[in-house]
């Protein structure tokens, strides 16, 4: 991406990644973890996750989590496994809704 200097793989997601982070349609940047938002309200709703101590710590790195899940999908970064698999292609995703969206490339 010329905007922001993620790498993509494919041409397909770097179009995907443009169309949702850099077309104006999500202008509220969260300056913590750098998630963006459509509007103020979700924006601020978001912002409250990041008020107070967060239970579920990564043991590798300083990410902190409100939920056992995220931190279990975080894990997954470190230990690079990626259980969702495309059953076209083989390319595993650590999210289902990754997986999912990716299949729908074929």
């Amino acid at each position: 991406c010329t905007q922001c200097d993620k790498a993509f793989n494919r041409v397909c997601y770097l179009t995907q990644h443009n169309n949702t982070f850099h077309k104006g349609d999500k202008p509220f940047k969260c300056h913590m973890c750098g998630k963006r938002f459509p509007n103020a309200e979700l924006f601020d709703q978001h912002q409250q996750k990041h008020a107070g101590d967060k239970p579920y710590k990564c043991p590798l790195c300083p990410k902190q989590f409100n939920h056992k899940t995220d931190l279990r999908r975080h894990m997954c970064l470190h230990t690079g496994q990626k259980p969702f698999m495309c059953q076209v292609c083989n390319k595993g995703f650590i999210r289902k809704d990754h997986m999912v969206k990716h299949v729908q490339t074929h």
